[in-house]
């Protein structure tokens, strides 16, 4: 598998607070991973509706077991701009070529990468 989609940064939430004041929402970034791109077969786009979710995306990335479902990833693809945040729906451990993990991404509507990335900590 070639990985030669882009680059995504994956975030996890996170909050914080100190003696006395309100806890603030942030985000912790857990690193930058090539990917490739996948095509959504019917099966997981079917599913993801029985769910009320929908599959935007399907990306494979290195083996990577420290992700959870609800982390959130900014894509930077090589071929155009998106601009756009992703939630992980599904975390999928496969064995290509080499160790995988294929992420299953829904577009997170009035999140953008840039309101993620200046509250990144």
């Amino acid at each position: 598998m070639r990985f030669d989609s882009g680059e995504l940064e994956i975030y996890r939430a996170t909050i914080e607070h100190e003696n006395g004041s309100m806890p603030t929402e942030g985000y912790a970034s857990l690193g930058v991973e090539a990917y490739g791109e996948r095509k959504v077969g019917i099966q997981r786009h079917y599913l993801a509706k029985e769910h009320d979710e929908e599959v935007d995306l399907l990306v494979r990335i290195h083996r990577r077991y420290d992700l959870h479902v609800n982390d959130l990833c900014v894509l930077r693809p090589y071929t155009h701009t998106d601009g756009a945040a992703y939630k992980v729906l599904q975390i999928q451990n496969a064995d290509d070529d080499e160790p995988c993990t294929d992420l299953a991404l829904q577009r997170e509507v009035g999140l953008d990468a840039s309101s993620i990335e200046n509250s990144a900590n």
